[in-house]
């Protein structure tokens, strides 16, 4: 049970944070828009589905079942209207706890009682996405809702590029067995922050998003083993 829901939760965050764009989320309260990120989210379903799906063709119907369930979430927070910093932050908690408790309900039902091999590479790959993309997001809204900012706008990342490749470098290096790794994971995001610090003015410096980044990897390989 556990390997099916760590692959389409997998698939789930990497619909929702590295697919969703800010130009997607921009356009998400319109139909083209809505309609290109369930299209992406049915995509990541059904790629993770298929070597299962192969031997036990019941399972085609699941990606189908979890698209429309996000439809349905998706459509009814876009109906929400001009919510405050503290509401968008409570929408978005929700809608990820909601979007979860699909994911969990649905592969209760298909998979009770069936084996779907080893949980643990989807389960460190949902840490990373998170860790990578989904952790500055919430920081963002919490930031906003601590501020008390009256509308919230859409998160864009200071570097984008840059950041995502830190983040990359510190979950890879602190998962691996080797030092060499470690060691690079760790001094390479330092120097490409310290190159931007010297080099532009008001460059921030991601504390909360390192903390998440590297608290996440330590997770994985204290309690799995070294991911590579």
């Amino acid at each position: 049970m556990w390997s099916l829901f760590w692959r389409l939760y997998s698939a789930h965050l990497f619909a929702d944070f590295p697919l969703q764009t800010p130009a997607i989320i921009r356009q998400k309260n319109t139909t083209r828009g809505l309609f290109i990120h369930i299209a992406l989210v049915f995509l990541t379903a059904t790629a993770v589905i298929i070597p299962l799906a192969l031997y036990r063709p019941i399972l085609w119907t699941l990606p189908i079942i979890i698209t429309v369930a996000h439809f349905l979430v998706d459509y009814l927070k876009s109906l929400v209207k001009n919510v405050d910093a503290k509401s968008s932050f409570l929408l978005f908690l929700i809608d990820q706890i909601v979007h979860l408790g699909s994911i969990l309900l649905f592969v209760s039902l298909f998979a009770w009682g069936y084996s779907y091999g080893n949980p643990i590479p989807y389960f460190e790959l949902s840490l990373a996405i998170f860790a990578i993309w989904g952790g500055p997001i919430l920081i963002f809204q919490i930031e906003c809702a601590m501020k008390k900012v009256g509308k919230v706008g859409v998160y864009n990342e200071p570097f984008y590029r840059f950041a995502v490749i830190e983040r990359v470098l510190l979950f890879l290096g602190l998962s691996a067995s080797s030092l060499w790794l470690l060691l690079g994971g760790i001094v390479i995001p330092i120097i490409i922050r310290s190159l931007l610090i010297f080099n532009e003015e008001n460059v921030p410096v991601p504390i909360w998003e390192w903390i998440i980044t590297i608290a996440l990897a330590l997770g994985a390989r204290f309690a799995l083993g070294p991911i590579f």
